[in-house]
């Protein structure tokens, strides 16, 4: 993701001897759960494949939303689960860009990701389901999505930082179940781990209640159309954050004044993945 090049494959170069006659034995790349997008060049954006033989493998795999040509050719085995957009991999299969999330994202893990839209085509597309967890290292359903990142894998929960004496209330609007704990000085929490039972789509509502220390931020994992409403109940002042590219909420840039020791208020509302 994000890659460039001035002539020729914005995101993969696969050039071998190829051009002279000569393989190396065994060459080639494959491309298993993979998600190629918003990479560039004037010609094939996405992949340049310049071999000729039998050794490109690619599944369940996810070439779209790249400027210039996904794929240079179709000298790869085709070998179930994948996607493109443009038709350039001449693929059976074709997923619209709005099927996944095009902007780089913290969904859990330890690299941003893009992460599938709830109803993408990709969700439970994949074949040989052999992989158990994805890029993020979260579980892969036995029915696996294509692409890097499995939609609903991500535990529901988040992170905070600059608070103390921090109560978290977990409640999915949909079934009316609510959880309460106190995670105390713990960095982050996780609804279902506490009990809290969710589906894809469920509409989540986390109430964070604690005593400002030094800020006022944290994120969110395993949602989507996250929106966070800040409150310091010791001046009775609130703001509210709208977390469109990001998981993450900070209620001091979205305008909020805390001290320390001020009382702090945070309920963030999203959906499942």
């Amino acid at each position: 993701s994000g890659n460039s090049a001035d002539r020729l494959a914005g995101g993969i170069r696969d050039l071998v001897s190829g051009y002279y006659g000569v393989y190396p034995p065994d060459y080639g790349i494959d491309l298993i759960h993979t998600t190629i997008t918003g990479n560039s060049a004037p010609t094939y954006g996405g992949v340049l494949i310049s071999s000729f033989n039998d050794d490109n493998h690619f599944a369940n795999t996810i070439i779209a939303g790249n400027s210039g040509d996904n794929c240079s050719s179709t000298f790869f085995d085709d070998q179930g689960g994948n996607f493109d957009d443009d038709g350039s991999c001449a693929l059976p299969q074709v997923v619209p860009g709005a099927d996944f999330d095009l902007a780089l994202t913290d969904n859990g893990g330890p690299t941003r990701t893009h992460a599938l839209l709830r109803g993408s085509v990709a969700v439970e597309a994949g074949v040989d389901c052999s992989l158990t967890t994805d890029q993020r290292g979260f579980p892969r359903s036995p029915d696996c999505d294509s692409g890097s990142v499995e939609l609903g894998a991500a535990p529901v929960g988040g992170s905070i930082e600059g608070l103390a004496g921090i109560k978290v209330k977990c409640e999915n609007e949909e079934t009316l179940q609510s959880v309460l704990f106190d995670i105390g000085g713990s960095a982050s929490w996780d609804c279902e781990a506490q009990g809290l039972l969710v589906s894809r789509g469920d509409r989540i509502t986390q109430t964070i209640t604690a005593d400002a220390d030094s800020a006022a931020r944290g994120s969110v994992i395993g949602l989507i159309g996250r929106r966070a409403a800040c409150r310091n109940q010791t001046t009775a002042t609130a703001s509210e954050v709208l977390m469109l590219s990001t998981n993450a909420w900070d209620c001091e840039a979205a305008g909020l004044t805390i001290a320390p020791g001020d009382r702090v208020v945070v309920v963030l509302r999203a959906r499942v993945l």
